[in-house]
């Protein structure tokens, strides 16, 4: 199976105005405003969403699948598997998400 990774680009998001700042390194506006009706202040007054841009192969489907969450120290590890086969030429770009209340974070 190709690989699928991070860019390099995690992050913690606590409040929609740094969703906003991320999502800008992305996405264009009418993306931005789709995500912002999905995460808005009332999600963050009880979460935070750990975030990061997926390099995937090929496809806007998700094509990775969450095998195991440790927490080491300070440092929340996230492991994927990818789940398509083929299409390593071509990466997309998939936001990954993940919810957390805050009392955990």
């Amino acid at each position: 199976m190709g690989a699928c990774s991070g860019n390099g680009c995690s992050a913690v998001i606590r409040d929609t105005d740094e969703l906003t700042i991320y999502l800008e390194k992305f996405y264009k506006e009418e993306a931005i405003s789709q995500y912002l009706e999905k995460y808005n202040s009332g999600f963050f007054e009880t979460n935070v969403l750990l975030i990061d841009s997926i390099n995937q192969p090929f496809g806007l489907e998700a094509g990775y699948e969450i095998v195991g969450v440790e927490l080491i120290e300070d440092k929340i590890d996230v492991s994927l598997k990818n789940t398509k086969i083929g299409g390593e030429d071509v990466l997309t770009l998939c936001l990954a998400q993940i919810s957390v209340p805050k009392g955990y974070v």
